[in-house]
């Protein structure tokens, strides 16, 4: 049911919404044709999850299903479970993707529950939850025995050109990855809980054809976050001009952890507590 606001306010709220939802609608649609490195990092993650017999795939942060389809040619007879906790993603993975065995649902990360799975496995999302600590804790009671937590998350080394010319200008400015966990971080958190896990980090350059053509899919795909800054043209040329003078081209360089854990390393203890929390 749908409650219309009779005020003047409530109207100009509704029509912002509105238009936030058509540009998050454009956005999302758009997804895929930006995301080279969401791609990348998602066939490495896929070269790098053990081998196994993995009938239940959890991928939390699901958002277009771009990882989706990879996991559904990978373990086509598992049943997947994908969520994420933007309606308008989970409904262009729904119009796009039909796939048997996947269901896809609109869902918090960090408060998601279900039956215990063989598989958790997402790409380049759990660095937006900052805490390594949060996710292990949030995951490893949804494992089965034998399960695995394989994941890729983007570094603070991410678009560290565009910070330095970015600096340049907005001298204030501090990038969202400056915040993002690193690999000793993501490698405490798992040895906190007395996890068997490895954590690779590596790094690999996308060189885009200007300036406006990186912008537009850190835009779209929301690497380093959706914040804005006061450009204006004369701005804009600076930071260009910034960028090619300090790099020869306009490429940006992407910093993945790709972390992988297995539930088989959980001591008695451990297994324990794990089971207590998870009927808890």
């Amino acid at each position: 049911m749908v409650h219309r606001m009779r005020s003047c306010a409530g109207t100009s709220l509704s029509r912002r919404s509105m238009v936030y939802d058509r540009r998050q609608s454009r956005r999302a649609a758009a997804y895929d044709s930006f995301a080279l490195p969401q791609t990348r990092s998602a066939l490495r993650l896929l070269e790098l999850i053990p081998d196994g017999v993995y009938s239940t795939v959890m991928e939390p942060g699901c958002g277009t299903g771009l990882y989706t389809e990879m996991l559904r040619g990978r373990y086509p007879s598992a049943t997947i479970v994908a969520f994420d906790r933007s309606e308008v993603s989970v409904a262009v993975a729904r119009r796009k993707t039909a796939l048997a065995n996947v269901a896809f649902d609109v869902a918090d990360a960090t408060t998601w529950e279900s039956e215990r799975v063989d598989l958790v496995s997402c790409n380049g999302v759990f660095h937006w939850l900052r805490d390594p600590d949060t996710v292990v804790d949030q995951y490893v009671p949804l494992l089965r025995p034998s399960g695995t937590l394989a994941f890729s998350a983007f570094g603070s080394a991410t678009l560290r050109e565009l910070t330095r010319a970015v600096q340049s200008v907005f001298r204030d400015y501090r990038p969202v990855a400056d915040g993002f966990p690193g690999a000793d971080d993501w490698r405490a958190a798992m040895a906190r809980r007395g996890l068997d896990g490895r954590v690779i980090t590596e790094t690999f350059e996308i060189t885009y054809t200007s300036l406006k053509e990186l912008l537009l899919a850190i835009r779209n795909t929301g690497v380093q976050g959706n914040h804005e800054l006061p450009w204006t043209p004369a701005r804009f040329r600076w930071v260009e001009e910034a960028y090619l003078a300090a790099n020869g081209a306009i490429s940006a360089t992407y910093e993945l952890h790709y972390v992988c854990a297995s539930a088989d390393g959980l001591s008695a203890s451990r297994r324990l507590q794990t089971d207590r929390a998870f009927a808890g």
